[in-house]
């Protein structure tokens, strides 16, 4: 019973207070003038549809109440109280409170706002949606995509969610205006980004004043900015925004970076057939091949040496997105053929399978020597000889130690 005087009570405070009756800055809007002061109209206009006995709406009409303040002579805002025009409710299918809803945009339909309510954000909003009208009208028709090629998707608001949000693939996004000149000098550069991202990261972009809703749930942080979306079903604030230099290098090695942190430490494998190596390597950055003495010379506790050697570099250079393999020297003739190995073990060897380059090492297999190799050969990019593509992988059988296993421990 204590409850429900005490409902009752708060129900009787807030249609006491019935929101926007007084408001400078707020247009009543009903069945009866909303065709007249909205349809008919060439201004935007920001539109409320509340109840008085929600209390999100009396929350949010403070921000609601600022924005309008903000704005006042360059957008028009209105708010309709639902239970009293239920023939608009209907009409623009609103089924929670608040809802606002933008009229006489840039794409000229009503767009429902999804973003925080408050007044930074809606005032963000706002803001691009005018620029956006204002070019539309300066230019006939909103930017074209600069971004697009063969290797990054021209997102917009209808495939967004389809291509990016549905993917099970990882994803760069960069959302940009064409009057930036940041936007514009990334994009010289974008070829390098393609180069090293395709086939492992997807990559779309994302023209922010025409696709003015989607951006501005991505949570803009000025032009351009860039998006990864992990691996999996995604919403869309699971997006991570890079917060770095827009060079293309420095995009790159932050992609691949973020890529790492967001999938689970590869696994060392064995070149026991080529979808080993396929598996290992085709989804990498680069793939790190090492090729051990014959098991005739190196005993089984010298391979699980090299092998826990192997494992603390995967771990050292995770953030590099690299797959890592071995094999048993003169077991893979062919590759050992392609890199011209020469017999010469144990040696380390980085591979990128999209250029088909690759660097190597012969130096004594140590844990300083490799990371002076990474650093020296693989991160600075000097990858020198070239290697022939449709390399055969011969099946060879899985060398099962007990002692392979290098726990967590040991690491």
């Amino acid at each position: 019973m204590h409850c429900r005087i005490q409902l009752l009570v708060l129900l009787g405070i807030l249609n006491a207070f019935a929101l926007y009756d007084e408001n400078l800055f707020i247009v009543k809007l009903s069945n009866d003038n909303f065709k007249e002061l909205v349809t008919k109209s060439k201004s935007i206009w920001i539109v409320e549809f509340y109840i008085d006995q929600c209390s999100e709406c009396h929350k949010f009409s403070k921000h609601f109440s600022q924005t309008a303040q903000v704005f006042e002579g360059i957008v028009q805002f209105g708010a309709v109280n639902a239970e009293e025009n239920i023939e608009l409710v209907q009409e623009q299918d609103v089924g929670k409170y608040p809802t606002l809803i933008v009229f006489n945009g840039p794409k000229g339909l009503p767009q429902v706002y999804t973003d925080k309510r408050e007044v930074k954000a809606l005032t963000s909003f706002i803001t691009v949606t005018i620029y956006a009208l204002v070019n539309m009208k300066l230019n006939g028709a909103l930017y074209p995509a600069i971004f697009k090629s063969k290797f990054t998707d021209d997102l917009n608001e209808s495939n967004f969610q389809d291509l990016v949000l549905k993917s099970k693939k990882m994803w760069l996004v960069v959302i940009y205006a064409h009057a930036s000149a940041e936007c514009v000098r990334l994009f010289k550069e974008w070829d390098f980004v393609e180069q090293e991202l395709n086939g492992i990261i997807k990559m779309g972009s994302l023209e922010a004043i025409s696709n003015y809703l989607t951006a501005g749930e991505c949570k803009l942080f000025g032009y351009p900015t860039i998006k990864f979306f992990p691996r999996g079903r995604k919403k869309i604030s699971f997006g991570i925004t890079y917060t770095g230099k827009y060079t293309a290098r420095e995009v790159v090695d932050w992609a691949f970076s973020t890529a790492a942190e967001t999938n689970p430490l590869p696994k060392v494998v064995q070149i026991k057939n080529n979808v080993d190596l396929e598996d290992a390597c085709s989804q990498k950055r680069m793939c790190i091949v090492a090729f051990f003495p014959e098991n005739n010379v190196c005993s089984d506790d010298c391979r699980n040496d090299y092998l826990k050697s192997l494992e603390i570099l995967n771990l050292e250079f995770k953030k590099q997105f690299w797959g890592w393999a071995w094999c048993e020297g003169k077991t893979q003739p062919k590759l050992e053929e392609a890199l011209k190995i020469n017999d010469v073990y144990p040696c380390l060897t980085a591979i990128n399978l999209r250029t088909n380059k690759y660097a190597i090492s012969f130096d004594s297999f140590t844990i300083e020597n490799a990371t002076k190799f990474f650093l020296k050969s693989v991160l600075s990019n000097d990858l020198k000889y070239l290697v022939k593509k449709d390399i055969e992988i011969v099946n060879v059988d899985y060398w099962n130690d007990q002692n392979n296993h290098i726990s967590k421990e040991e690491l």
